[in-house]
């Protein structure tokens, strides 16, 4: 990892402290010819825009052109990084294969029929007085995926939010 990435060589050989997953939600896409694949919605792929440790994610399409991953990056994130998968205000998004536009009532409706899902894009450590970006693997999913708390929300939600009245 430190030959692809020189900012990580103060890690090399050590153990980082996992302080962060991060998560982009994911539609299948709209366009037929990508039918199954699941593509991030993601308003931007920005990790970090601090001033000079700035990072990002850049999504790698597979060889197929069905299949993609993230990989993450150190320095001024290019304009595309910086806008994600989105296209303009509200829920509007493009595929990422395909670029195909998928609007708001496209992504409800797949939301309500309980099709969304979730793509890991980064993870984040704890580093020596600073936050280090690191790329996922399939390993790091399923520990994700495994891992179940021992506590959860209790209390009840209040009406107004669940779309009742007081």
């Amino acid at each position: 990892m430190v030959r692809e990435r020189p900012d990580l060589a103060p890690y090399e050989g050590e153990s980082l402290t996992v302080i962060a997953w991060l998560w982009a939600r994911t539609v299948s896409s709209p366009n037929p010819a990508f039918r199954g694949v699941e593509v991030p919605l993601a308003s931007s792929f920005v990790l970090s825009s601090k001033r000079g440790k700035e990072a990002w994610v850049e999504p790698v399409i597979g060889g197929d052109g069905r299949s993609y991953r993230f990989r993450v990056r150190v320095g001024a994130p290019p304009l595309q990084a910086t806008k994600g998968t989105k296209l303009s205000r509200g829920a509007n998004f493009r595929c990422l294969l395909s670029g195909t536009p998928m609007g708001g009532d496209y992504i409800k409706a797949e939301g309500q029929a309980k099709r969304m899902g979730s793509r890991l894009l980064a993870i984040v450590a704890a580093g020596k007085r600073a936050r280090v970006y690191l790329d996922s693997s399939a390993e790091h999913v399923a520990v994700s995926q495994a891992a179940r708390p021992s506590w959860g929300p209790r209390g009840d939600v209040p009406p107004p939010l669940t779309g009742g009245t007081c």
